[in-house]
């Protein structure tokens, strides 16, 4: 789950954490350099679903289609330096996710946008409230270019 503070447990933003935008940048630079090292101290996790997290996934895909559903799938975007850290080390959860999203297109309806790289969608490396999370001007830019490439579903 999401451990930043930021969000209740059903996703919606806490009140009263919202900040000034250096004491965001500041909070989230300092995140960034604890996660950074950690990745040079221990490496990048190498877990992958597990055969149950994948068939319930697999089943909720057909559950949706069988019901007239195309869902958009989105990759999260990751703060660029975090980003190039994991791509240093191959980053082989992104390249399996990745392959098993084109290997489930034979089977199920979705439409899969990759916003891992905030160049896709124009937005900037500070707007992050930390390092996995993005902040509003982000989200904005990311739903802005969701809808111009979801073929239409949303």
């Amino acid at each position: 789950g999401c451990h930043t503070g930021f969000f209740h447990a059903d996703g919606s933003l806490r009140l009263g954490l919202l900040r000034s935008a250096g004491v965001r940048t500041h909070r989230m630079q300092a995140k960034l350099s604890a996660e950074l090292a950690r990745i040079r101290r221990d490496g990048i996790s190498h877990r992958l679903p597990t055969e149950h997290e994948q068939l319930t996934f697999e089943r909720l895909l057909g559950y949706l289609n069988d019901h007239g559903i195309t869902p958009v799938i989105v990759t999260n975007p990751l703060q660029p330096k975090l980003l190039a850290a994991l791509n240093r080390r191959g980053n082989p959860r992104y390249k399996w996710s990745v392959d098993y999203l084109d290997r489930l297109h034979a089977k199920y309806r979705f439409r899969f946008i990759d916003l891992t790289s905030i160049k896709t969608f124009g937005g900037s490396p500070v707007d992050f409230s930390d390092p996995t999370h993005v902040d509003t001007k982000n989200m904005d830019l990311m739903l802005q270019y969701i809808v111009a490439h979801d073929h239409g579903i949303l």
